[in-house]
């Protein structure tokens, strides 16, 4: 009877180890844990974080009188001309919601004189590729999540329908819609015993209603800095506000950024080297400025000064001031894949992609490398090892090999 049980159980032991052995293998050949990626195509840009300070030649404008309200009938960054008007405000405040009135009246008042000015230059087709622009840019902005711009914009176009309106038919609705709300806004200031006094532009130039304090730290003779002469200017107070402040001009187009940045760095620089700077700008997002180098000091206490020229003028370039932004220095383009993808087979750098139920090995190149993360593009010149956007890579995993299912 014992050597019947030991039998019967050596049957069992039998049956289960060959279970397990299966088991371990179709695990090995048919693992189902693997993680997948999509391959995107994808750019990754080297740079060097540098501190500096925004330098432009800027006109403050005041007023002579006290204002407790301003209207501005342009926004930050326009480009405005002498004598234009910039604001309005009441020499007698006006109760909130008569304020709030007259600010949309105004509005409407600009965007009808704007529709009905005395000559319209584009036909009807230039006017519908204005627009066609106009909704373009305001879904681009809607995309990338800066919103302040969007009224300004809406308005814009509002404008553009309107001058297609009138090269159609004619412009006597809109005529008689501006003189209602001219009436309406005499109306509302005679009801409060008031009247609009108009601001206008000294000069013409690039306005914006901002105040940062260091406006009196212009481009003139600090062009040409040392790190001491650096280092004194970074360490200056902004000043406080001006009473009756309305705004700034900035006369010029063109603005510097003065940077100091480590010797080593620098030496790879040369005066006339074209360059990008990237700034994170608040509400806008990262915006890229092309520029100029225009000085790189001498070294001291290995650090040097570089002044870069950028010929750009725009609201994101009002608001930069001392900041610290990102000197590109090599764009690269490819693929992003997870360092956990790529694998060494056969001293061939790789990735392993799912086509079908099969892992196929493709071989890359690596363009960039982070801890996290590779640019890389595709190195083979079989077609169907060539890596793709879109193609399934296998993230992690053990055992795989070209040819291997998996399930």
């Amino acid at each position: 009877m014992n050597k019947i049980y030991n039998y019967l159980f050596f049957i069992l032991l039998s049956i289960f180890s060959i279970f397990f052995i299966v088991k371990l293998s179709s695990s090995s050949l048919f693992n189902t844990t693997y993680q997948i990626d999509i391959i995107e195509e994808s750019s990754y840009s080297e740079f060097i974080n540098i501190e500096g300070i925004a330098l432009r030649d800027e006109r403050l404008i005041t007023d002579d009188n006290d204002f407790s309200f301003l209207n501005y009938h342009i926004v930050n960054g326009d480009r405005v001309g002498k004598l234009s008007t910039i604001a309005t405000y009441n020499i007698i405040p006006l109760p909130l919601q008569s304020q709030i009135e007259l600010d949309i009246i105004n509005n409407k008042i600009k965007q009808l004189e704007d529709s009905t000015e005395s000559k319209i230059l584009f036909d009807i087709v230039t006017i519908d590729d204005l627009i066609k622009e106009k909704i373009n840019s305001i879904l681009f902005t809607s995309e990338s999540g800066s919103y302040k711009n969007l009224v300004n914009q809406f308005n814009d176009l509002q404008v553009l329908f309107n001058k297609k309106d009138i090269k159609l038919v004619d412009t006597d609705y809109y005529n008689k819609t501006l003189t209602n709300y001219l009436y309406k806004k005499e109306e509302i200031l005679s009801e409060h015993g008031t009247k609009e006094i108009y601001i206008k532009s000294p000069a013409a130039g690039y306005f914006t209603s901002q105040y940062d304090g260091f406006e009196f730290i212009t481009a003139d003779n600090n062009l040409e800095l040392s790190v001491s002469q650096f280092k004194d200017i970074m360490g200056k107070s902004e000043m406080p506000i001006p009473d009756k402040y309305v705004g700034k001009l900035q006369m010029k187009p063109t603005w510097y950024f003065v940077a100091l940045m480590d010797s080593t760095d620098a030496i790879s620089f040369f005066v006339n080297t074209k360059i990008a700077l990237e700034f994170d700008i608040p509400y806008s997002g990262t915006k890229k400025f092309n520029t100029t180098i225009t000085h790189i000091s001498k070294s001291f206490e290995e650090k040097s000064v570089v002044v870069f020229k950028c010929d750009i003028m725009n609201v994101d370039v009002l608001s930069i001031r001392k900041e610290t932004c990102r000197l590109i220095i090599k764009n690269h383009f490819g693929m992003k894949i997870s360092q956990s993808a790529i694998r060494k087979i056969d001293d061939q750098i790789g990735v392993f992609v799912i086509i079908g139920k099969i892992a196929v090995f493709k071989p890359i190149n690596v363009l960039y490398a982070t801890e996290d993360f590779s640019i890389v593009e595709a190195s083979s010149n079989v077609s169907s090892k060539i890596l793709l956007p879109k193609d399934e890579v296998i993230v992690g995993g053990k055992d795989l090999f070209d040819g291997k299912i998996i399930n």
